[in-house]
């Protein structure tokens, strides 16, 4: 497998609601949603306008966080390309950073990549499986190279040891790539990963 492309591009979130371009009041809840930047289509608005884009990166393959009001999203807006979601609070712009999302959301985002072929999706899922481990919300019980890739066999916290393990990818990233991957996810979860 080739190395993934360390260009990630990960936005933050900008109050907007994707769906509509309506504000996203503090203390509003909303859906924030993680994203294949490649294939996010643009939303329309009530008026069959585009809204402004959020978090528009480099043009790079890479990840984008757009966030919904829970109007939108309760009413089927989705982005194309949905990689996982959450629910938040949308912070007031005085408040302290606090993390958005909970160890079970990232379990699920870390799930849901499980199927996924895209070499990009496959380094991201390693790297949140690796702060999975370091949460100790996940515990590698064996690895093995199969046609010349790491496989690492994980089960989550509390599963039997008779249970089967969830198999992650190891892409083969440098030190660097994994740290501005991780970087890059804590910008879009606003969390200490």
């Amino acid at each position: 497998m080739s190395r993934a492309n360390p260009g990630y591009e990960i936005g933050r979130p900008t109050g907007v609601c994707a769906a509509t371009g309506r504000t996203l009041e503090p203390g509003a809840q909303c859906m924030a949603t993680l994203c294949s930047e490649q294939e996010t289509a643009p939303a329309m608005d009530q008026d069959g306008q585009q809204p402004p884009r959020q978090n528009r990166n480099s043009g790079m393959p890479g990840f984008q966080r757009l966030d919904y009001s829970l109007e939108a999203w309760d009413g089927g807006q989705r982005p194309k390309g949905l990689i996982g979601y959450w629910k938040m609070t949308v912070p007031s712009p005085d408040a302290p950073k606090l993390g958005f999302i909970d160890d079970q959301a990232l379990l699920d985002l870390f799930n849901r990549l499980q199927e996924d072929e895209n070499t990009d999706h496959i380094a991201f899922r390693f790297v949140v499986g690796l702060i999975l481990v370091r949460k100790k919300l996940l515990k590698r019980v064996r690895q093995e190279s199969i046609d010349g890739v790491q496989h690492w066999y994980l089960l989550e916290r509390g599963a039997p040891a008779e249970s089967d393990p969830m198999i992650m990818i190891d892409p083969g990233l440098a030190d660097d790539d994994a740290r501005q991957i991780a970087d890059q996810l804590g910008q879009v979860l606003k969390s200490d990963l």
